[in-house]
């Protein structure tokens, strides 16, 4: 199975935090890479995300079975909870939405976290609505709390290397 980790766009950043987030989310997916097994089948590759308009395309053509965006709630979120997005309404999505919460359920410090639908009409949505394969996008914490998520980020690493194969698992 071929998973695509979803980068934002670093260039249109317009704050210090949301580049600093950019550039964790960078490392985040390298070490993610580094410490996913070897054995189990999967690969794991970057996607840039560099213009919104290519993105579909850049997705769709790349041959994945899923897709997670690598992303964080802004202080002026509906909600400061951790949050699993997922846009297309479809059973494989749902499923492995609710499997990355569950999984990360099992960290204390993401107890809270819930998966929940949005219209491709939201503006989380809009970048997304052209993604034909199944797509969630991943907030675990705020970006406005960056010492919060170096405080679980090797944590954090553990949970979605979990996520990923037991949503492999579900998907087969």
């Amino acid at each position: 199975m071929k998973i695509g980790i979803m980068l934002g766009d670093n260039t249109k950043y317009g704050s210090k935090t949301n580049l600093e987030n950019f550039v964790l989310y960078d490392k985040f997916s390298v070490d993610l890479i580094a410490r996913f097994p070897n054995n189990c089948n999967i690969e794991l590759q970057v996607v840039q995300r560099t213009a919104i308009r290519a993105l579909h395309t850049k997705i769709n053509n790349n041959g994945f079975d899923f897709v997670i965006a690598l992303d964080c709630s802004s202080k002026h979120a509906p909600s400061l909870n951790p949050q699993i997005l997922y846009l297309r309404d479809s059973l494989k999505t749902h499923k492995i939405a609710q499997n990355f919460a569950q999984s990360m359920k099992r960290v204390p410090e993401f107890r809270n976290v819930t998966a929940q639908f949005r219209n491709v009409s939201d503006i989380e949505g809009y970048p997304f609505s052209h993604i034909e394969v199944p797509c969630i996008i991943a907030k675990p914490f705020q970006g406005d709390n960056l010492q919060e998520t170096l405080n679980n980020y090797q944590s954090l690493i553990s949970v979605y290397i979990q996520a990923i194969q037991s949503s492999v698992k579900l998907l087969q």
